[in-house]
């Protein structure tokens, strides 16, 4: 941390005070008097402190690692004829760790876990404190029931946080992923992935105990749990810890270590098996696990899994696909799915929407004996079962089709009979625009609009050129901008082409290709191009500041209908936009204040117009002219005019203090200062440290102001010499921006007082400058206190006096001038 005062009377000290955010004390850290220097904790140390009478520079850093304790402002107050402050504040920040999830052991399908049993998402989030965040891959309108505690360590800078929930899961769920997040803002980058832990959700059917006596039996994903059915509802049970369920296939807990029980019954009874289907356990005969779709079923009216056909009993047909049909669909109308079934004894119905901007959502699982009638309905969709025996029909209607509701329906009976349809909306016949004439050698826009339909179709644009019977398509390089808007995917797409003379009197139209590949095509226009020319010339491109003889012509040839010649301006600094000039064929004339019309012929469908500027150009006349030819088409030329200055020879201002191994004081820097011209030059420093000028990089302040349409810079540096600087010159140097063409400033020698100069001398006020007899060095202890100047026409030492007097009054042994050296 630097605190740099500067130009400040009187200063009698500089203190450093910290406001602790943690704890919320204040306390001086550092305090620097010209004569002394205190720092009151040892977290801290201080690289630089200097303070004078009109000026100081603090540097403190950190002695060690920065702890939660640093956080908060801290103050730089300056004490002298008036007192001034400033602040800084330094935030410390911690990144969050990876949290845990641990899921509820009782997972029933629409029952809420049990308070015993909760979700539980924990962990470091960060300081500040960021915060858990839960979402899933299933629905992003996650929010179950959750009470927090946060909890913040202020030694480390660590906050932990524990988020305890409650949810009632749907049987839709199964399968699908619950995410922990730990997110902090302030932490984080824009692109950093917040640490997240993710579990699977496997939900327990609510339709797994309804045909079993009341008892204990195993539960379907986990051995340490077990399924209580009471009255044909479902409860979890859980073993104590390390024992599991069912071990040697008795209903009671046992010790986990005499069985081979994973925690995950699916991977335990898949594991090791090739098979889609696989019996579940010898004591419930009728259950059987789909390893593909890790769940665990039961065949119907509680028949027995057939173990080595690996399926349900015979009865239980396989069909591989269902006949599946719309009836109508179009965005904004409904539409009604048919699927004929078959003489098939349906237990499942799943139907599922895979829309055509991405994803899947399921929007009805029905499951059970089913029997006709309506199966489920929402405020979108309705399914229905209808007929028996070999006629049975399923029917998915939906309700006003929305852009999110169109691609492809699955409808899964049973989990093994599938049909697929596609739901799309139609492409409209576009609309063309052409302009009606345009010129030769110029750009032609001609804009299709119209609905692609969904998902979107391809919008193009055919030609067919004069002579030719047949269209062509463009290429699709000649695009400049699409845009997209609505359920129907409504697009306009600008087609830029160069008009040349074989454009003239071809017929385009915009296509549109729908789902069966026919062309939609909108009406034909004809193309109508005409030989006219605009162009601008100015008598200069690059004008100097001040110049007042800048004319600029226009020429218009072979314009149909020509109706007049406007002239306009578009500031680049400014950012307006105005007209500067109009001329007519009646010679009626326009202009703006500065601006005088030189020539202006019109003769039929042509025009020569000159106009010149009358004053002194500035940098406001930067920018872009134009000449817009109005007639049947409007056709314009521009030319760019950029408005430079050359720069000036720099001055150099040395600091009069130059001692030894001593930085240069902020408020007595060198100094570089001049006109840098337009464009903005470059301004730097060379020394002849090496025996011939070369560009030097002392560390430097640069402070730019624009005068009358020029770049005034002022370039102050600093730095620390040694003796080898001693008779070294160094100049100033600006640079063209334009032409790298360099002017300097004169040179100057650096005369380097030595750090030894005091040694031996009595605590005197001051001493003679070894170099310059218009500076007095105090000295204090051996060491340089100060180098002054004395004030103008005035010289030190004269007739051996140890004061500051005219010069003119040395006597006739020295020879000393304002300025001059004393040898």
């Amino acid at each position: 941390m630097v605190c740099l005062v500067m130009n400040f009377s009187g200063i009698t000290q500089v203190e450093i005070h910290r406001e602790s955010a943690v704890t919320g004390t204040l306390q001086i850290i550092a305090r620097i008097t010209p004569d002394n220097i205190n720092i009151s904790t040892s977290r801290i140390k201080l690289k630089t402190g200097n303070v004078t009478s009109n000026s100081a520079l603090v540097h403190l850093s950190f002695a060690n690692q920065v702890a939660c304790e640093d956080s908060g402002p801290y103050h730089c107050i300056v004490t002298g004829e008036w007192v001034s402050n400033a602040t800084l504040r330094l935030d410390i920040l911690r990144k969050p760790s990876k949290p845990s999830l641990t899921l509820s052991r009782d997972i029933v399908e629409d029952n809420e876990n049990r308070d015993d049993l909760p979700f539980i998402c924990q962990g470091d989030v960060g300081f500040p404190a960021g915060n858990l965040v839960l979402d899933s891959n299933f629905t992003s309108n996650f929010y179950p029931n959750t009470t927090n505690n946060i909890t913040i360590s202020e030694e480390t800078c660590r906050a932990y946080q524990k988020v305890t929930f409650y949810y009632a899961f749907s049987r839709d769920w199964h399968g699908k992923e619950i995410r922990c997040s730990a997110v902090n803002n302030q932490s984080l980058r824009q692109d950093e992935i917040p640490p997240f832990d993710k579990q699977l959700v496997e939900v327990v059917p609510a339709s797994y105990c309804p045909n079993l006596e009341r008892g204990q039996y195993y539960h379907p994903y986990n051995c340490t749990n077990f399924i209580d059915c009471v009255g044909g509802k479902v409860y979890v049970g859980v073993c104590p810890s390390n024992l599991c369920f069912g071990v040697y296939e008795t209903s009671q807990c046992n010790y986990c270590t005499l069985t081979t029980c994973n925690t995950d019954i699916v991977d335990r009874v898949c594991n090791g098996s090739d098979a889609e289907l696989v019996p579940y356990t010898s004591s419930r005969c009728s259950m059987y696990v789909n390893c593909t779709e890790r769940l665990v079923r039961d065949c119907p009216q509680n028949e027995c899994f057939d173990v080595l056909k690996k399926k349900c009993p015979s009865w239980f047909p396989f069909i591989p696909e269902l006949n599946c049909s719309v009836t109508e669909y179009g965005i904004g109308s409904s539409a009604t799915i048919l699927c004929a079934v078959g003489d098939v004894r349906i237990s499942s119905v799943i139907a599922t929407v895979r829309p055509s901007n991405g994803g899947e959502i399921i929007l009805f699982y029905v499951t059970g004996v089913l029997q006709p009638g309506v199966l489920n309905t929402s405020h979108t969709a309705k399914l229905t079962l209808s007929g028996t025996g070999p006629n049975q029909t399923l029917s998915l209607e939906i309700h006003r089709i929305l852009c999110n509701q169109t691609g492809q329906y699955i409808i899964n009976v049973n989990s093994n009979i599938s049909g697929v349809i596609n739901l799309t909306a139609m492409a409209d016949v576009p609309v063309i625009t052409v302009p009606n004439i345009t010129n030769e050698n110029g750009t032609l826009e001609i804009r299709c609009r119209g609905h692609v339909g969904t998902p979107a179709k391809q919008i193009f644009l055919e030609v067919q050129f004069y002579g030719n019977s047949t269209f062509q398509a463009l290429p699709a390089e000649n695009k400049t901008n699409t845009i997209s808007n609505d359920c129907n995917n409504e697009r306009e797409t600008v087609f830029t082409i160069f008009a040349m003379s074989y454009w003239n009197n071809g017929t385009v139209r915009c296509s549109v290709r729908n789902d069966d590949n026919n062309i939609l095509s909108s009406e034909q226009r004809m193309i109508i191009v005409v030989k006219s020319s605009v162009t601008f010339e100015p008598s200069k491109r690059e004008a100097y500041i001040g110049d007042n003889d800048l004319s600029m012509t226009c020429k218009v040839s072979s314009h149909q209908n020509l109706r007049r010649v406007e002239i306009y301006f578009e500031s680049s600094s400014l950012g307006t936009k105005e007209i500067i000039a109009t001329v007519e064929p009646q010679l009626n004339v326009t202009y703006m204040k500065g601006i005088a019309l030189s020539q202006a012929v019109f003769m039929k469908d042509n025009a020569n117009v000159t106009i010149v500027f009358t004053y002194n150009l500035t940098c406001n006349d930067d920018g872009i002219y134009h000449c817009k030819a109005v007639g049947a088409a409007n056709f314009t030329s521009s030319i760019t005019l950029t408005m430079s200055s050359e720069p000036e020879a720099p001055t150099l201002t040395l600091s009069p203090w130059i001692e030894e191994n001593k930085t240069t004081f902020a408020d007595r820097m060198f100094r570089c200062a001049g006109m840098v011209g337009r464009p903005e030059g470059l301004m730097l420093v060379e020394a002849n440290i090496s025996g011939s000028f070369q560009r030097y990089d002392f560390p430097s302040v640069i402070n730019n102001a624009q005068v009358n349409c020029t770049i005034n810079q002022s370039y102050q540096f600093y730095y620390t010499f040694n003796m080898s600087w001693h008779g070294r010159d160094i100049r100033c140097a600006v640079k063209n921006a334009r032409n790298n063409q360099t002017k300097w400033s004169l040179p100057k020698t650096i005369e380097v007082v030595s750090e030894n100069y005091c040694v031996g001398k009595r605590n005197n006020p001051f001493y003679p400058h070894p170099f310059e007899c218009t500076k007095l060095i105090g000295c204090n202890q051996d060491k340089i206190s100060a180098i002054n100047l004395c004030g103008p026409g005035l010289c030190f030492g004269v007739n051996q006096t140890t004061a500051c007097t005219y010069c003119n009054n040395q006597n006739k042994d020295l020879i000393c001038l304002p300025g001059a050296r004393n040898y």
